[in-house]
C-alpha cells in the first residue's frame, strides 16, 4: 500500500462565521482550511498543488460553477476564503494542478469528494468529505501541467462538464443498433459443360478408275519446201 506512489490529501473544511454588532449575510465570512499529507515524497513540497471548490448553479442544477480557490503551501497546509452561503449548496472538493483547469486523476468516484455539514452551532459550520482523505498520484498530476489541449473521455459525473478538454459523452454510444449482417451468399449454379465431341466414322474410300490411254500416234512427218 505504501508503494503505490499515492498522495494522501485529508481536506477539513471550516467555516468561521464572523458577525458584527449587528450581523448581516454581507458581514459573513467563511474560511476553508484543508491539510495534505504526502506519503512517498523525499521532502513534503505540496507547492503548484491547487484545491478547487465546485459548486451546483442556485439556478440550473445541471450547471456547476467554481466558487473558489486555493493554493497548497510547502507545508500542505491550505486556507481559503469561502462565502457562509455554500452550507446550502453541494459542493465537491476538487484536487488540480498547476493549471487551474488540470484536474489531478484520483482513485475514488467523485461523489466521494462531497462537501457535506458535519456539526453546525451558531458561529462556527465544519465542513468534511465524506471520504476524509483524497488520493492522488502526483506523477500523474505534474504531467496534467504540460496538458496540450487533446480531449479525453472524463469520468461521467456532472462536475466534470465544465473542464475544457473533457469530451462530451454521448450515451448513445453505448447503445448503438448492431449493423446489419450481410445476406448470405446466392449459390448459383455453374454453366453446363460442353458435351464431348462425337466420333464419326469417315466416309469409305473410292478406289481410282483405270482408264485406259488412248493410242499412241506418232506425228506425220512432212518435207521441207525446197530451196
Amino acid at each position: 500500500m505504501w508503494k503505490t506512489g499515492f498522495f494522501l490529501l485529508a481536506v477539513t473544511l471550516l467555516i468561521v462565521t464572523a458577525a458584527s454588532a449587528i450581523p448581516t449575510d454581507s458581514d459573513k465570512v467563511a474560511k476553508l482550511v484543508g491539510v495534505a499529507e504526502c506519503v512517498d515524497c523525499r521532502t513534503n513540497d505540496f507547492k503548484g498543488i491547487l484545491l478547487a471548490v465546485v459548486c451546483k448553479s442556485e439556478t440550473n442544477e445541471e450547471d456547476f460553477k467554481e466558487v473558489a480557490f486555493g493554493e497548497f503551501g510547502r507545508d500542505g497546509k491550505l486556507s481559503v476564503q469561502l462565502p457562509t452561503t455554500l452550507v446550502d449548496r453541494q459542493c465537491y472538493a476538487h484536487v488540480r494542478s498547476v493549471s487551474k483547469n488540470n484536474p489531478c486523476p484520483t482513485l475514488r468516484h467523485p461523489d466521494n469528494f462531497t462537501l457535506s455539514l458535519s456539526s453546525n452551532d451558531q458561529s462556527v459550520y465544519v465542513l468534511g468529505t465524506d471520504a476524509g482523505k483524497v488520493p492522488f498520484s502526483r506523477a500523474a498530476c505534474v504531467q496534467k501541467t504540460f496538458w496540450n489541449g487533446y480531449h479525453i473521455n472524463c469520468p461521467d459525473h456532472p462536475w466534470f462538464k465544465y473542464l475544457p478538454y473533457c469530451k462530451k459523452r454521448d450515451h448513445r454510444e453505448h447503445h448503438k443498433k448492431p449493423s446489419p449482417c450481410k445476406p448470405p451468399p446466392v449459390h448459383k449454379e455453374p454453366p453446363p459443360c460442353k458435351p464431348p465431341p462425337v466420333h464419326k466414322e469417315p466416309p469409305p474410300c473410292k478406289p481410282p478408275v483405270y482408264k485406259k490411254p488412248p493410242p499412241y500416234m506418232p506425228p506425220a512427218y512432212k518435207a521441207p519446201p525446197p530451196y
